[in-house]
């Protein structure tokens, strides 16, 4: 978290809701500076002896161990941030006392080369409506004089107040969530943002760092929920995802490439693939690991991108680069796009024609990895090494650009971002929260019968099939019949759909009822020796006719039609639910010794008086 120098603060609670798309109220951390740094070093001192425990390769972890300080200068420059600054830069009269602590569980520890400086990339984050010469001071500051990379966390304010809000409501439907005019007024303004950021390019040239941006801040939006008492609060997660990717585009088209930028904006698991396409140089996540599962959902990030860079053919992330571009309709710019790329360092320039060759030798096929087809391509052409290697990042860059775009416009329509698109919201359920037997599935309390979903799943996952029959019937009166019509609302609320999709619980009813030969049904109780008349056999008479008959009563249905089903059997068409599957669920009033009688209209072939009177 942000470390800041009023250390002491009084943070309203709760401060996060994080039920679907994340909203929080918070400042930054609620620890005080020594002990954000006491955590900086623990983490320090435990990554480098994992490091060594786990056998991972190379002489030391490889990682982005990064600052992050915030408000303002004069914040930053009080006594007790400096001391911060000064101890991440040489922790060495801290570091031995640590090294002990793990030394006691893990000995080896002692011969693991731990360097004392923790970090030299610091993020810059600021309050929403800090101005840009306050911006532009303290990141002058962390370059000049600290000699940090640099990073500035910038707002998704900069896409602009239409954009912004074409994207949230027109596109995704968070037609609730109201972007005050305020949040653009005071936040950073697209032009001075840029020009602020080239004048602090040219000061990390100089100084032999790095400059780059965090895109982005959380939005500013008026509170509209139940959960905080102030009248703002700021948007994260999957709703920010369309527009910090677009705000990342018009940065990457505004420099060509040139700005570096740390994605973080709604990354999960399945988007991770097309940031790293499209050239984001780090990614960080913080919402998506406040859903179920929490960091262990960290390992799914790591399938979905190995099997997108598999998928491909490529070898490392920068043949995934270019391998994904070449296999983008919009690979057709590349040659625009290369072509007035300006080759500033070593004054390359190559024109139209060489740029084709480049592209037709990309597009058909090469041997190896991307980087090398690049580079033999430039020492045939006669560059020197130095010329080959900046030849080689700017084609890299083009092709992420190319990568970019597309994801920019595509990502506006994506359906899993799309605010109806599963009801993340209703997780929590209407069940009361106890200390104990305190779980229970959403699904459930969704189903208008509280199927006993979890329950059934397990005995499928098992094998188990007459278990689960039996828990499908004991809600449920038509499983055969709801397994291909009911409307599977469950699915919506399935947890599972914080991962990736919901489970197919109506399939898995489905597939279940075909596994049961004769109808499983719970002991009958005795018989009471009451009469019930049932008109109709659709979906809602046989339930009744089913529940009824199962605890003692005698009943009798009747029907208009020569078939029984109602509706279902009358309007659903047989392919969409055949006729069977109705058939298997009345065996089951079979068993029960449910008397049927067809071609009874009510009103005309027997009257309510005529049922009372038997």
């Amino acid at each position: 978290k942000t470390v800041q120098t009023l250390d002491e603060l009084d943070v309203s609670k709760p401060c996060i809701d994080c039920q679907d798309e994340g909203y929080n109220v918070e400042w930054s951390q609620e620890l005080k500076i020594h002990e954000s740094f006491d955590e900086y070093l623990r983490a320090w001192v435990l990554i480098h002896a994992l490091h060594r425990k786990l056998g991972f390769r190379g002489d030391g972890p490889g990682m982005i161990f990064n600052m992050s300080v915030g408000y303002d200068y004069a914040g930053i420059r009080r006594p007790n941030v400096q001391w911060y600054l000064d101890q991440m830069s040489d922790a060495s009269d801290h570091l031995d006392g640590y090294v002990d602590i793990v030394a006691e569980d893990y000995p080896d520890v002692h011969d693991v080369d731990i360097p004392t400086r923790l970090s030299d990339t610091i993020t810059l984050s600021t309050m929403h409506g800090c101005p840009p010469d306050e911006i532009e001071k303290i990141s002058k500051y962390l370059m000049r004089e600290r000699v940090l990379h640099t990073s500035v966390k910038s707002n998704p304010t900069l896409l602009g107040p239409e954009r912004v809000r074409e994207i949230l409501h027109d596109d995704l439907g968070y037609v609730d969530v109201a972007v005050p005019d305020e949040a653009f007024e005071h936040d950073l303004r697209y032009d001075d943002a840029v020009a602020m950021f080239r004048r602090l390019l040219r000061v990390a040239h100089s100084m032999g760092v790095t400059f780059g941006v965090k895109l982005s801040n959380t939005l500013e939006v008026l509170n509209f929920r139940e959960v905080f008492e102030e009248t703002t609060m700021y948007m994260s997660g999957r709703a920010l995802h369309a527009i910090t990717v677009n705000v990342a585009n018009e940065l990457n088209e505004e420099f060509n490439g040139d700005l570096p930028i740390s994605f973080a904006g709604g990354a999960d698991a399945f988007n991770v693939p097309a940031l790293l396409r499209s050239g984001m140089k780090s990614v960080t996540v913080c919402s998506d690991l406040l859903k179920s599962g929490g960091y262990m959902r960290m390992l799914q990030y790591f399938e979905t991108t190995d099997a997108a860079i598999d998928l491909v053919g490529a070898t490392d992330l920068t043949d995934f680069i270019a391998r994904s571009a070449i296999r983008d309709p919009g690979f057709s710019d590349f040659v625009s796009i290369l072509s007035t790329t300006s080759f500033s360092d070593t004054g390359l320039n190559p024109d139209v024609d060489e740029c084709e060759a480049l592209a037709g030798l990309l597009s058909g096929g090469f041997e190896g990895s991307a980087s090398e087809a690049i580079r033999d391509w430039g020492v045939r052409r006669g560059l020197t090494e130095t010329e080959v290697g900046e030849f080689g990042d700017e084609v890299v860059k083009a092709l992420a650009r190319i990568n970019l775009r597309t994801y920019a416009s595509q990502v506006r329509q994506a359906w899993e971002l799309k605010k109806g698109s599963f009801l993340r919201d209703r997780s929590k359920t209407t069940r009361p929260l106890g200390l104990f037997d305190c779980i229970e599935a959403p699904c459930e309390d969704e189903c208008p019968v509280n199927q006993r979903v979890p329950e059934y799943m397990r005995a499928v996952q098992e094998g188990d099939w007459d278990r689960a029959v039996e828990v499908t019937r004991r809600d449920n009166p038509i499983p055969t019949i709801l397994g291909d019509v009911c409307d599977h609302l469950c699915e919506l609320t399935c947890i599972r759909t914080h991962y990736d999709e919901p489970l197919a619980i109506r399939d898995i009813k489905r597939f279940i009822m075909q596994h049961e030969t004769d109808p499983n049904l719970i002991p009958q109780a005795p018989p009471n020796g009451i009469r019930v008349a049932i008109i109709g056999t659709g979906p809602a008479g046989i339930s009744a006719a089913e529940r009824l008959a199962m605890n003692g009563f005698s009943v009798t249905m009747f029907e208009q039609h020569p078939y029984p089903g109602g509706m279902v059997a009358g309007a659903i068409p047989e392919y969409r639910l055949p006729r069977h599957e109705i058939d298997h669920d009345l065996e089951a009033l079979d068993e029960l010794g449910v008397e049927i009688r067809y071609g009874q209209t009510a009103g005309k072939d027997f009257t309510i008086s005529d049922l009372r009177g038997q």
